[in-house]
């Protein structure tokens, strides 16, 4: 059970950055790392199968986990505090969090209570139950069942097409991702350019939203309708620098904007050149005119 050389913890600071403006609340972190937890840990190795251990350097995020947590454990021969969430319906793993610094705040125990506890092996081994194993199995052979058939679909589109990744949004209740009425059908969208570098969204509707999802240009300007999502185009492209991973929703989402279809992308020295394809218009004089596809330089 020596963590320090044997096992690595997920620090959850970028993920209280992402959530900059918004929610920041130890519950709304502790959900982001639960709704991550099917198979996004996996390449890392863990002490137990049904574990998530996470961490975190910012006193400030750790007090509110500290309040937030199940069950708070002091362990003695290493000095520090690791507390505890316990499973629940959507999230069969327990997911645990330290504050990961080499820092005498570290061994302070912030006037809380704990339960004290001699040494590591004693925390995983009061962890490692049969209920908790039993719990996590069954959540996760429900999980894999929920989403075998948009699994099976993305795994095909990898293999055949030039999809290179998949966002799969789906409901623990296997539900209509927008209302939790059955599901009747999956709305599928594939963002990206021939040749690759192309992200497959799908997501589980119901009859009504299915045809919701029809009368958008794509599903994403659906998700970003029903979601309330939006990007500050401007804000972005006068910025130093888009991210490489966004330059495919950009594109989509302007191309959709502007009534058009994503066309060729180039990456430059100076940045991206993406190219909208647009219905041709017809000036004053009749005469047949298209309108410029220009570049977007990051």
């Amino acid at each position: 059970m020596r963590y320090k050389s044997e096992w690595r913890l997920f620090n959850v600071d970028s993920l209280v950055e992402e959530l900059a403006g918004g929610d920041q609340s130890a519950s709304a972190i502790d959900l982001y790392v639960a709704s991550l937890a099917f198979r996004n840990f996996d390449f890392v190795p863990k002490r137990l199968p049904f574990l998530v251990e996470c961490s975190t350097r910012d006193p400030f995020t750790w007090l509110r986990l500290v309040d937030f947590a199940n069950e708070r454990y002091w362990i003695r021969e290493a000095v520090e505090g690791v507390v505890v969430c316990a499973a629940t319906e959507h999230c069969g793993c327990i997911r645990t969090y330290r504050f990961n610094v080499n820092h005498a705040a570290r061994a302070q125990q912030w006037d809380r209570k704990w339960i004290s506890l001699p040494n590591e092996q004693s925390l995983y081994a009061k962890l490692n139950t049969p209920a908790s194993r039993a719990v996590f199995d069954s959540w996760y052979h429900w999980i894999s069942q929920s989403t075998e058939a948009t699994t099976t679909l993305a795994e095909g589109r990898l293999k055949n097409t030039v999809v290179d990744q998949s966002l799969i949004l789906f409901s623990t209740r296997r539900s209509c991702i927008v209302c939790a009425a059955p599901t009747t059908a999956h709305a599928s969208t594939t963002i990206g350019l021939t040749g690759g570098n192309a992200t497959l969204i799908q997501l589980p509707l119901c009859g009504d939203h299915l045809e919701a999802a029809r009368a958008e240009p794509s599903v994403l300007a659906f998700l970003a309708k029903i979601f309330s999502l939006s990007f500050d185009l401007p804000k972005l492209i006068h910025s130093e620098s888009i991210p490489d991973e966004i330059i495919p929703a950009i594109h989509q989402i302007v191309a959709d904007e502007l009534g058009g279809t994503v066309g060729l992308v180039e990456k430059r020295n100076n940045g991206w050149s993406l190219e909208i394809e647009l219905a041709a218009v017809t000036n004053d004089v009749g005469n047949e005119v298209r309108k410029y596809n220009g570049d977007l330089f990051t």
